[in-house]
Formats: C-alpha cells, structure tokens, sequence
C-alpha cells in the first residue's frame, strides 16, 4: 500500500505513498501510508509562470479561465452578485496553507485550524515545497475584492486547513484524525489520493475507521444534514486507474471530481470511473502560491494542474450553494451538482441516458471520464435557491440484492448473472456493488452492471491496460466494494444484470458472488422535474417534450437554472416554449407548481390551486383559477407582474422579509409592507426599515387591477 499523495501530476510518488492530487510527491517509506498522493499538478516549466504583471495594472483575474461562462469556464462570476461563501466552513485536508499570504489572509480563520502532523494549532507550512495547499486554498477562497491576485470560487468562505502530511512522512493516523475532526465543517477539500489499486479498503483494518469517520461526519455534520466531502478522483488516468479501485474517492459520501481542460476536454492524466459525479477545470488553474521562491514558482502565484485543482472548485461551488440555501442536505447537494451540470461538447462524444424520467423530461446523461457534466456554479446555484427537499443521512432509503451463484469466466468469454429486486418505492441516488471475483489477471476484465430500464455502467474496465502495459494489472483478485452514480433517479425494481467479460487472451477466472446495495430517497407523488439550459438540445425529442405524471400528489415544475425567458403553461393539454422548444403538459396530468429562471417568463397556473415563483426577471404569472400562492424569497425575485389576483389568493413573502431584517408577523401593519393604487393597476411597496421611513419604499411587484384589498390578510 502506498502513502497518500496530492493529486498532481508534476511529481508522482511511489505507488505506496500518500500523495495530493496535483503537485510534489515524496518518496516511499517503510511503516508509511501506503498509498496515498496529492492530485496533480504540471511540471513548472509546461506553462509560463503567472504574475500580476502578464495582466498590465491589474490583478490575475483575466488569466483565469476556469471562472468565467466562456468556454469551459464554471460561469462563476453572476453568482458573485448574489453569494460569495460568506459564513461557510471550508476546510481543506493537505499540507498546511500559507494563511498570511496576501490573497488568503482576510479569508483564512486561524482559531478553527489544526496541525495534525506537528501536533499543534498551527496549520502553517513546514519547511520548503509544502505548496499544494495553499493552491488549493487559493483556488477555493482567494479574495475577490482586494485589486491583488487573482480570485477565488467563493471569495467570501471562511478557509482552516487540517495539515496532514503526504508521501513518505504521511501517517494513516494523521488522515483518521483530520477526517474525524472535519465533521465541524460544512465542506471539506481532499485534493489526495492513494495510488495502489484496491490499497484504501475501508473493509480493511488500516482504513475502516478512516470510512466510519467520514460516514459520521455526514451523519452528524451541520446538525444532521451532513458534512460535504469533495475528493479529487487522482491523476492515475494514463495508468489505467480507476476511482472504483479507491474507498476515499468512491464513497456514497463524497463528491468525486475529475478534470478538464480549457476546450472542455477531459484532461488526459484524470482517473475515470463510475464514481465520479461531475468534472471541473483542472488545467492551468492560476492560484495562489508560497510566497517567494519556495513554492512552485518565484512568485506568489502560481498554475496547478490536476483533479488536485479541480476539486477545490466544486468546493467552491458547494459553498455558493449553501450560501444560497443552507437548509441542504449532503445529498441534495451531490443531486443538484448532477442536475445541473453542463453537458459540453466533448462530454456528449461518448454519453449514454438513464431511466430517470426527471431531467429535462427524461433520463439525466452520464459519461465515464466526466460524470455528469462540468459544473456549472451559476445552475447549481439557483436549484439550490429553489430546493425544497431535505435529503440526508436519517432521510436515506435503503435495499439490497445479492447472488452466491458461481460464475464460472471463460477465455474471452462474458457470463453474466441476475437478482430480482421486488419492487419498493424508491428512487435511487447510487448503487454500491460488491464482488468476489478471482482470476488470473484482472487486467483482462470489463465488468458491467445493468438496470432493470437497460442503463448499463462499466465498474471496471481492463484496470492498469494504459499506453505502456496492454496487458494491464496482474492482479488475481477483486474483492472490493464499487460505485455507481449511473442509475440516478432510476427505481430499483426488476431484475438486475452483472456481466463479466474476459477481454483478453489467456486466463480464466471465477465470480464468487456479488451484492448490490441501494442509496436513495423513498418516492411520493411528490414530483420534482428539473430542466437546465441543456433542454435546448434535449426538448426536440418527442419524449422530452411531453410531461406526463400520472402518480397525482403536489408536483412541480423546476427551471431555475434556465437563464433565459421561459414560457409555461399548467393547464392539462397546456403548451409552452422553454430555450425554443416546446414543452406540454400531457392532458391527464395535474402539474400544481412551477419556478421560474433568469428571464423574464411568463408562468401561467390551472384550475387547481397553484404556487408560483417567479425568479428573476420581470415575470408574468396567471394563477388561473383555484387559491394560488405566489412566492417571492429574495428582493432580485421582485419586478413581476402578477395579472389574475383574487381574494383567495396569497403572497408568500416570508424569506424575503427575514432577509431584509423584517422579524415579524404583520407586515402591512408594522409598515414594512404598502399597497399604492396608480390607474388600472396596484403597486405592493417594500420599505425595507419598516415604520422608520428613512429607506426609499421599492416597488417591488405589480398587479393588474385596483381595489385588491391587500393587507396583512394575503400574506400565506
């Protein structure tokens, strides 16, 4: 077993080392962790070295290709309006952060970081070339509003490091320790992995205290809704690794995170797998550095390269979300960062579709390299905003199916299993897969599981087959736990299939047996549909195009993280137009509420009661007929206008006050709230220090009609 090491791909340290996912590895040493590394970074002299005066009179920002909505960029900088982190706890599990640096200092909280490998409260650097965390933690929370540098994901959060030490000083303890300790956050960075196959068991006995900690931590982390773990998937790409051969970076508990590049592509040294649940810039990611010539460059910034990079981004982006609403669960997040992934080109080269019949009108889209996208920081924002659910550990649904049959694999030869799972209801979020399987030599195998709705996920394909081994791993044995994010959404009822196949010449082997564990939600009729942008390309298909909900219950439909105007209509045998396409509602379905995006929709309600959001944007909302709420919960929601509102009807108006400071329970009365008659139409007035006076009233929405009787009495 090797130490673990950082994610990069500069230096790669002995397969027994625990190493960070993206720059300098250590050597190997006895009675070390044995696998560990950090996740990736590009010797210094692949690309030029960044420093404020490549952008004349400013900061790094315009070098900073991963924040932007061009490209392949994370479209971060529209979120910076509304969020930047402020109040989230992110701490980062690496080589200590260099917190006086001038782009971390203000972010950095001294009183809530530890030193786990010198044993004392300060998380500082130890000697020269510890440099990767404090990258990493310039890529999660550099200050944004300082005219220095460049700029974090989330500029506002508030940044502590565990230190832990990689390579051949790492010590399994040190990680127990940090991982047990980091449920007092809301997320937690790993830019690290172990690099030996099947090395970081949490089955075993060396890491299965190290699997029970980060199972406590989104069990028992803020207050019950769960600590966010974040794991760089490594860098063993171009040797063949898979995340599904590592316990830390296939966890139902952790969001696993591959890399791209500038075209969106996925960059050539990050590890597949389907564990990985979405991708993220991790080429050239300009951050900040060890000040002077310690680090990686002669500055005090630097590029990283490496899944090590691309992890602290997604970190980022949880810590928007939980800004924006801190009420998610842990699995919330991971189904929001899956929802509203961005489907790039490069990504849809080799794609498949699930069974879910929730994303954009169908079944969501996944690839093995990227998971379910890139993410996209703007999108999972606003379905943060407007989530309702509350996913988390003591919510979590369970089943399980498992098979003692022997399979007997043939040279070149497939055989294939099944077990049948009564139906439940249940929607799953993850399938783990056990196998026994002996053979002699697992660089020969292809194993795929198969949903009873016919999506087939490769668990592993050919391991350590890469360029310079054909022949892969030599290994004689899987006895391991997989992961799948592949059937999200899916229903665990029907038979399920585990095939096998022998892909090369000369050996032979034996399944023992095989168990599959179900994670998920129990399903009500409560429906949720998601669209995104992404429905622009999707919506053509007949299928999509058609929403049918034949279950009843309260369900809604859900287009926050569409950015332009939308056009819906709820009525059974209604017609609208999202992104150019249309989307009906079929004629035996009853759809009760819709959320509006970005643009300025037009949200058109039915005969039954209805709750209407607008979002932002000047929106057009019709209740039709039946008690309608219309809901507003922050002030860039208001500018709409609201055409059909009756005596029945009424404003839910109760986040938006509390954000403005409003603690009560009249607000018409208190002043806070004020109606104002102008021709045909009322205008609704916030004053947002009530009675005081000394604040402006804004309009902030509009009704079609006078006489409305608006008062303390409409507020739901």
């Amino acid at each position: 077993m090797l130490p673990p090491q950082r994610s990069s791909v500069a230096f790669r340290p002995p397969s027994a080392v625990l190493e960070p996912d993206a720059v300098a590895g250590r050597s190997q040493a006895a009675g070390t962790i044995s696998g560990v590394r950090a996740a990736g970074v590009w010797p210094a002299t692949a690309w030029p070295s960044p420093s404020a005066s490549l952008v004349p009179g400013g900061p790094l920002y315009a070098q900073q290709w991963h924040l932007t909505a061009e490209g392949a960029g994370i479209d971060v900088v529209r979120v910076w309006a509304d969020y930047s982190g402020r109040a989230v706890r992110v701490v980062i599990i690496d080589e200590g952060v260099q917190y006086a640096h001038r782009d971390l200092v203000a972010s950095y909280r001294t009183a809530i970081d530890r030193d786990f490998a010198g044993r004392d409260m300060d998380a500082a650097p130890v000697g020269a070339r510890e440099a990767h965390g404090t990258a990493v933690a310039g890529i999660i929370g550099a200050r944004a509003d300082n005219d220095i540098g460049g700029a974090g994901v989330a500029p506002g959060v508030d940044l502590a490091a565990y230190r832990v030490s990689f390579g051949a000083r790492s010590s399994t303890n040190e990680i127990l320790s940090a991982l047990t300790a980091s449920r007092a956050f809301d997320v937690v960075n790993n830019s690290w992995e172990f690099p030996s196959f099947f090395s970081d068991s949490f089955a075993g006995p060396t890491f299965r205290a190290h699997g029970q900690a980060i199972q406590d931590a989104v069990r028992l982390g803020r207050g019950g809704l769960g600590s966010n773990f974040v794991f760089a998937a490594g860098n063993g790409g171009a040797r063949g690794d898979d995340v599904n051969f590592h316990d830390f970076q296939n966890s139902p508990y952790v969001i696993t995170v591959a890399a791209t590049d500038e075209a969106g592509v996925i960059a050539p040294f990050s590890t597949p797998g389907a564990a990985v649940l979405v991708s993220a810039p991790g080429v050239r990611i300009v951050t900040t550095d060890l000040v002077g010539s310690s680090g990686f460059d002669r500055g005090d910034y630097t590029a990283l390269s490496g899944t090590s990079a691309a992890a602290p981004i997604v970190s980022g982006v949880v810590a928007l979300m939980l800004e924006a609403n801190g009420g998610l669960g842990y699995r919330d997040v991971q189904q929001i960062l899956a929802y509203s992934a961005n489907r790039t080109a490069p990504f849809e080269a080799e794609a498949r579709t699930n069974g879910a019949l929730d994303w954009n009108g169908g079944g969501l889209t996944f690839n093995r390299d990227y998971g379910f996208g890139l993410v996209d920081a703007h999108a999972a924002v606003r379905l943060a905003e407007n989530w309702d659910a509350v996913s988390t550990y003591s919510t979590m649904a369970t089943a399980s199916a498992a098979s003692t049959s022997r399979l007997i694999i043939g040279d070149l030869q497939t055989v294939t299993g099944q077990v049948t799972v009564q139906p439940k209801a249940m929607q799953i979020d993850r399938v783990e897969v056990w196998l026994d399987i002996n053979h002699g030599r697992i660089g020969d195998l292809v194993i795929t599981l198969l949903s009873p709705l016919g999506t087939a996920s490769t668990l592993v394909e050919r391991p350590g087959v890469s360029a310079t081994s054909t022949l892969g791993s030599t290994l004689t044995s899987i006895k391991f736990t997989m992961d799948s994010v592949h059937f999200w959404g899916e229903t665990v009822g029907g038979t399920w299939t585990l095939q096998v196949q022998d892909a090369a010449r000369g050996q032979t082997g034996i399944v023992n047996g095989w168990r599959l564990d179900f994670i998920g939600d129990t399903a009500g009729a409560n429906d949720t549909y998601v669209y995104t942008d992404d429905y622009a390309g999707l919506g053509s298909a007949a299928a999509r195009s058609l929403l049918r909900d034949d279950d009843g219950g309260f369900d809604t439909i859900n287009l926050a993280a569409i950015t332009a105007a939308v056009m819906v209509d709820l009525a059974p045998g209604g017609e609208g137009l999202v992104l150019g396409q249309r989307l009906a509602i079929a004629s035996d379905t009853s759809i009760e509420a819709a959320i509006g995006g970005d643009g300025a929709d037009t949200l058109m309600g039915n005969a039954v009661a209805n709750r209407l959001t607008g979002g932002r944007g000047a929106d057009d909302l019709r209740g039709g007929e039946g008690a309608d709420v219309f809901a507003y919960a922050r002030l860039s929601d208001g500018g709409d206008l609201i055409r059909d509102f009756v005596a029945e009807d009424r404003l839910d108006v109760a986040d938006l006050l509390v954000s403005v400071g409003y603690r009560g329970s009249r607000p018409f009365a208190d002043g806070w709230l004020s109606a104002v008659e102008e021709g045909t139409e009322t205008r609704l007035m916030l004053d947002v220090d009530g009675a005081l006076s000394v604040a402006v009233p804004l309009t902030f929405l509009r009704f079609t009609g006078t006489g409305l009787g608006l008062g303390d009495g409409i507020i739901a």
